[in-house]
């Protein structure tokens, strides 16, 4: 077990040092320097020290190995498989990468945290969430960077490759500081959660505006003098309703020209017409009539396409069809597994279903949540903060006992 300097540095480079790695990818991606979706980008490199630290702690527990062998097992022989059915090096080689992107996923249940990796975690979950949010507010006043959207309006993504990923990560993580700052589980003054609403305002997506009202709408129910904060908020919607709806023209702008391409349709709007290569994909998959397919799916790099015709990948963007698509009920299977696992987790602490069920929705209808490098962050200090009991505040490191075999925390 390594001691209190290098595993600080470990931590806070999976939650703040990787941020840098994501924006240099980006800043490739928009400057044509690499394409999207490339392999071996900077972001990748930087995920893989992630995983190799993460593996150190799981090769000390032999059961844990064990399960995480044969449950990756089935999932790397489909994908090998199907490599030789498409023959192409660099579809069989992302594909395997993104293998190790949703396995790593399932370690942090595998793993067993001490003290002082439970408060590391907590600590940089928020100073990386934190960071996330200066440099979109400062991209953003600045004008640098891309807007969230590549059809303009108001919004930035700074460098981050994708202003989905960013929306879903920044937004359930601003949730769940709030819901820890609720049951005492971690400190948090309201300017630094302000902060981060104010990232959610300035990335102007659906999903960082939907996450960012329900966090304020949280923050108010759960506070001491909330019924004086509705009444102010009718005030002055009352007396400024001119001014908010101008505000919410420029903030919403994207989201109410999505609803008007969406012709009135509910559905249209909030899947974004996915669910038309939804269906297509359906009707080229009834057409197999293949049980193998039924069952274990194509890989990761043909999923819905036609074996014959395939050429790059190609997401649907809503993860549970993508993962039947890419492996059959094996992969529905997987994915049950790991929501379910954050599901049985949050007994104590039950108001932490809140951004779970939301994560678990944007993954469903909007996808940019399992294949995000971004949602390893996510588990690890969703599986940190499931641990522990309400009211155990988690302390900063102020002292560390070097000849302590656990490594626990001095508090």
């Amino acid at each position: 077990m390594l001691t209190l300097g290098p595993r600080r540095l470990l931590w806070r480079f999976a939650f703040i040092g990787i941020l840098f790695f994501d924006l240099i990818t980006g800043y490739m991606i928009a400057e044509g320097i690499s394409r999207e979706g490339g392999i071996f980008s900077p972001s990748q490199l930087g995920r893989f020290i992630i995983l190799a630290y993460l593996l150190t702690l799981l090769f000390e527990q032999r059961i844990a190995v064990l399960t995480f062998i044969f449950g990756i097992a089935p999932f790397l022989v489909i994908e090998l498989s199907y490599g030789l059915v498409h023959e192409q090096t660099g579809g069989l080689l992302y594909g395997l990468i993104s293998i190790a992107k949703v396995a790593a996923l399932f370690i942090p249940f595998l793993i067993t945290l001490d003290d002082l990796d439970r408060s590391e975690i907590a600590h940089s979950f928020k100073l990386g969430l934190i960071a996330m949010s200066v440099v979109i507010i400062v991209s953003l006043l600045a004008d640098i960077g891309k807007p969230t959207y590549g059809s303009g309006g108001f919004g930035t993504k700074s460098y981050f490759p994708s202003g989905n990923d960013i929306g879903a990560y920044l937004g359930s993580g601003t949730l769940m500081i709030a819901v820890a700052r609720y049951y005492r589980l971690l400190q948090t003054s309201l300017p630094t959660i302000g902060l981060l609403v104010l990232g959610l305002v300035c990335i102007g997506s659906r999903a960082s505006l939907l996450f960012c009202a329900i966090t304020l709408l949280f923050l108010a129910w759960h506070s001491s003098i909330r019924w004086l904060i509705l009444l102010a908020l009718t005030a002055a919607l009352w007396q400024f309703y001119v001014m908010f709806i101008d505000i919410f023209n420029v903030i919403g702008e994207i989201m109410i020209r999505r609803y008007v391409e969406a012709d009135g349709d509910l559905v249209r709007f909030i899947v974004s017409g996915r669910n038309e290569f939804i269906q297509k994909a359906f009707e080229q998959f009834t057409a197999d009539g293949s049980v193998i397919r039924f069952l274990i799916g194509q890989g990761i790099f043909i999923g819905p396409q036609a074996t014959d015709s395939v050429r790059v990948v190609d997401f649907l963007e809503a993860d549970g069809f993508d993962l039947f698509f890419m492996f059959g009920l094996l992969g529905l299977a997987a994915y049950g597994l790991l929501w379910a696992s954050f599901w049985s987790r949050c007994h104590q602490n039950r108001w932490l279903l809140l951004p779970i069920g939301l994560l678990l929705a944007h993954s469903a209808l909007a996808g940019h949540v399992l294949f995000s490098g971004l949602f390893l962050q996510t588990v690890l200090a969703l599986v940190v903060l499931t641990q522990i009991p309400q009211g155990c505040t988690i302390p900063a490191i102020k002292t560390f006992d070097r000849n302590s075999q656990d490594h626990k925390l001095q508090v």
